[in-house]
């Protein structure tokens, strides 16, 4: 069980007030303390300047990375590369608070490498496990709750990408409540369905859509032919595709990628849980929140089986990293027995972020409205 903390036991919780010169939200700042006391989560409340509290309210989770509350993730070169920021501003105009969080560890948006010395506390994120993602989670979901301008009985949870999982994951534990759940870029399988596409299954499938006259078999001229206009590029380099023979057939790229699959759990699993794990040369987090991908076969559908209200879906049919045709083709196929079926939304030509782009934001303004639309319909 997580443990909870009453207001009252909130020892050093630091709340700060100013209001935001716009014509939408007041925002409080807050920083509050983890529930291992390691640490503090920081992250503010926009509270709308429109109706009167408490307010109907939003909780924002978000995916993998190393995420402020603003959940940067675009190329734009503007402020709606902010995804969190930009739907938070879209659901003041509409009256609705919400709230969102700075991941453990980092204190500024990293929007390039020379950023990283100065907003990741690199010692901090060497504590985050699985574990220690969803209690800090929870940590702002009970702060949010104890607020008395904000609704507690009128609360939407918004989660992007892995924070599918872990919202699914608080549900299933019975920790949260919500009016409703909404999902960008969502899973409805498991850690361990996602994470086996991503590694063996999404490059294999790259890798014969280049077999230009559908033989099966792959010729290097034809990887070398249709490489630079192939989303592969971003995963492998070329030379690292090429066959020593000149050619390989199907089954033997599909074999190829399954090993490095298999090879990159063995290397997971024989780590203990406090040892780090790396992206490049960067402490990411322990390597007990990257074992979890490997072994947790439960769905997010299976998660949020007993959850009543309604669950909407917004992915992408180009989405690079939850495929939004896969994970509707999983939901229709399911035979969990769910107490509220999920709204699946697929949103031709977007990607990750429901852009034109595979992975990466801004939000398409007219899905971003819809979303915004959808959760003002859900809790007024």
């Amino acid at each position: 069980m997580l443990k909870k903390f009453s207001i009252l036991n909130w020892v050093g919780v630091l709340v700060l007030f100013f209001v935001h010169l716009n014509a939408f939200a007041e925002t409080t700042e807050f920083s509050i303390p983890t529930t291992d006391g390691l640490s503090k989560i920081s992250g503010q409340i926009d509270k709308p300047e429109c109706s009167k509290p408490p307010y109907p309210v939003v909780v924002m989770v978000g995916g993998t990375g190393l995420f402020t509350r603003n959940a940067f993730f675009g190329r734009s070169g503007t402020d709606r590369d902010l995804l969190f920021k930009d739907l938070s501003e879209r659901l003041n105009r509409n009256c609705i608070a919400t709230v969102r969080f700075d991941y453990r560890g980092v204190k500024c948006d990293v929007r390039a490498p020379s950023d990283i010395a100065n907003c990741i506390d690199q010692v901090t994120r060497l504590q985050v496990t699985d574990e220690t993602i969803l209690d800090d989670i929870q940590v702002v979901y009970d702060f949010a709750k104890s607020q008395p301008s904000l609704d507690s009985n009128n609360i939407v949870l918004f989660g992007h990408s892995e924070g599918t999982l872990n919202v699914s994951r608080l549900v299933a534990r019975g920790s949260v409540q919500a009016k409703g759940i909404m999902f960008l870029g969502g899973l409805t399988e498991s850690a361990v369905g996602i994470l086996r596409w991503q590694v063996a299954e999404r490059p294999f499938e790259l890798m014969m859509k280049m077999d230009a006259n559908h033989d099966d078999v792959l010729t290097n001229d034809e990887i070398k032919a249709a490489y630079p206009t192939s989303y592969i590029k971003n995963l492998y380099s070329l030379d690292s595709l090429l066959s020593a023979s000149g050619s390989k057939t199907e089954a033997e790229t599909q074999k190829g990628f399954e090993a490095i699959y298999e090879a990159a759990k063995t290397e997971a699993l024989k780590h203990a849980d406090s040892d780090p794990y790396l992206m490049g040369a960067l402490k990411f987090s322990s390597y007990k929140w990257w074992k979890r991908w490997f072994f947790d076969d439960v769905s997010v559908l299976e998660n949020l089986k007993n959850f009543a209200g309604p669950i909407e879906y917004h992915n992408g049919d180009i989405d690079s990293q939850t495929p939004g045709i896969r994970e509707q083709a999983i939901l229709q196929a399911s035979a969990i027995q769910m107490k509220s079926q999920p709204n699946f939304v697929l949103h031709p030509g977007k990607g990750h972020g429901l852009s034109n782009d595979p992975l990466y934001g801004p939000l398409d303004e007219p899905a971003a409205d819809m979303i915004a639309d959808k959760i003002s319909k859900w809790l007024k």
